[in-house]
């Protein structure tokens, strides 16, 4: 799961000032008309009441799966669940390592348990039930709840690629005043080194490169899904950048 202090970092770079990212030209910014629902406290304070009821630990799934796809598995197999109420477990390189849910009533949470074995797209979930404490340590991600769909996680860029470069990349996307984070870290002689990038075997250089990955933040759910839609997969410098959104 990502360090709380280096999601809070993360977190503090988000201003709530829409931009338009063309490169080329000044960034236009304009106040954002918040609603009560972007003026949240930066930790939920509803997430400690939502563990405590009747948790499942959901694994083995494609890292693919959306809240979505868990949510009307469930539902599809007579368990209720609130969405707002299922949650993400993410690992250090931001990949989802399992999925959380805390269900209404020990007869659910009994239900929900009896689907582990079953088909969820291509895998055979496991299921067991958790403890409220077990579910606030592991799904408690300041990030991802301060994301609210507009929070992109970018991975296979090259380890030398540039924000200017994604902002390049994502010309006519409409995104927040601070739109990008690259996930890298200062090795002591100052040079920056992508950190736990994965090596990949290029053809034309003859040599293992590190990947690089970067948290992209767009003004508004809807945007962040068209950028995955259109750009992940698309060539950026010599790779293909991929791309989703973290929820």
């Amino acid at each position: 799961m990502l360090r709380l202090g280096a999601a809070r970092r993360l977190i503090n770079q988000c201003n709530p000032v829409i931009c338009s990212v063309n490169p080329g030209t000044q960034l236009q910014q304009r106040p954002w008309s918040a609603g009560p629902e972007d003026q949240q406290p930066r930790f939920d304070p509803n997430f400690a009441a939502i563990a405590a009821a009747w948790p499942v630990c959901i694994t083995n799934l494609n890292r693919r799966v959306l809240r979505k796809d868990v949510h009307e598995f469930l539902c599809s197999n007579g368990c209720q669940v609130d969405p707002k109420h299922i949650r993400v477990e993410f690992s250090a390189s931001l990949q989802p390592a399992a999925w959380w849910a805390s269900l209404p009533t020990a007869k659910d949470q009994h239900k929900a348990c009896e689907l582990s074995g079953s088909y969820l797209g291509t895998r055979r979930v496991k299921i067991h039930k958790a403890s409220p404490v077990s579910m606030r340590e592991a799904a408690l991600n300041p990030l991802a709840m301060h994301s609210r769909g507009r929070f992109v996680y970018m991975t296979g860029v090259q380890a030398n690629v540039s924000v200017e470069d994604i902002k390049r990349f994502l010309q006519g996307f409409d995104m927040m005043v601070h739109p990008i984070t690259m996930l890298r870290s200062r090795l002591p002689n100052g040079h920056i080194a992508p950190p736990q990038g994965t090596p990949i075997y290029t053809p034309e250089s003859g040599r293992v490169e590190a990947l690089s990955r970067a948290i992209l933040r767009f003004t508004s759910a809807e945007e962040a899904q068209r950028a995955v839609r259109e750009k992940s997969g698309e060539p950026l410098l010599n790779n293909r950048a991929l791309l989703r959104v973290l929820e």
